[in-house]
C-alpha cells in the first residue's frame, strides 16, 4: 500500500523557501527587493525611491562648481605643503612619523564620525544656510548605494574644502616662519598633512 505524502526528492517545501526569502531579504533592501511576505506593501529604498529623486535633484550646478574648485585648489595646496616638509626634511623626524600617522588617522575617523551625527541630527535640506552640506547625508539614509554612483569631485569635493584653511595656514608659516621655527612645528604639520589626506579620501575609501 503506498501512502501519498510529501516527496523526498530533496525539494524544499514551499513554506520553507518562502520562509528563507523573507529572512534573506530585509525590508529597507537599497537594492529595490520587494518582502514577500509584505508584497507590494514593503518599503522601498534605492535610487527609485522619492525621496532619493527629489535628493539627487537637488544637487546644484554651483555646488558643483563649488566642489570642483575645492578639489584643485586642495590639490595644490596638498602638492605645495608635502614639497615645503619633504624641503626641510630631518633624519629624525621617521622616529616621530608613525605617531603622527597614526594620531591623524584616529582623529579623522573621530572628526568624520561626530560631523556624520551632526548632519543626521541637526538642520535639513530646507535649512537656509548648509542644506547643501547636509543634503548627501539624507540621501545616504534613502538611497545607501548612491554614493558609489558618485564620481570623484562629488564624492570628495566637500572633505577637500574643509581641509583648505588649515593647508593655506600651514603654507603661510612656511613661507613666514624661520627654520627653527619650522623644525619645532614639524610634527604638528606632518600630523595636519596625515589627518588632512585622510579626511580628504575618508569617503573615497568608505566606498
Amino acid at each position: 500500500m503506498i501512502l501519498d505524502g510529501p516527496s523526498f526528492s530533496g525539494a524544499m517545501p514551499e513554506c520553507s523557501q518562502t520562509s528563507e526569502l523573507v529572512d534573506a531579504m530585509p525590508e529597507d533592501d537599497p537594492n529595490g527587493n520587494v518582502n514577500v511576505q509584505m508584497g507590494a506593501a514593503a518599503p522601498r529604498w534605492g535610487p527609485q525611491h522619492a525621496g532619493a529623486k527629489q535628493l539627487a535633484g537637488m544637487y546644484s550646478k554651483e555646488k558643483r562648481r563649488q566642489e570642483a574648485i575645492s578639489v584643485v585648489v586642495g590639490t595644490i595646496l596638498f602638492s605645495l605643503m608635502l614639497v615645503r616638509l619633504l624641503s626641510t626634511w630631518r633624519v629624525d623626524y621617521w622616529m616621530t612619523m608613525p605617531i603622527a600617522a597614526l594620531l591623524g588617522i584616529l582623529t579623522a575617523d573621530f572628526v568624520s564620525g561626530l560631523v556624520h551625527w551632526g548632519a543626521d541630527t541637526f538642520g535639513s535640506v530646507e535649512t537656509l544656510i548648509g542644506r547643501s552640506f547636509i543634503r548627501p547625508f539624507r540621501e545616504h539614509h534613502v538611497d545607501p548605494t548612491a554614493i558609489t554612483r558618485h564620481d570623484f569631485i562629488e564624492c570628495n569635493g566637500d572633505n577637500f574644502l574643509v581641509c583648505i584653511p588649515n593647508l593655506a595656514h600651514m603654507l603661510y608659516q612656511h613661507l613666514t616662519y624661520s627654520a627653527e621655527d619650522l623644525h619645532n612645528w614639524a610634527f604638528f604639520h606632518w600630523y595636519l598633512i596625515f589627518l588632512g589626506v585622510y579626511s580628504a579620501m575618508t569617503n573615497q575609501v568608505g566606498i
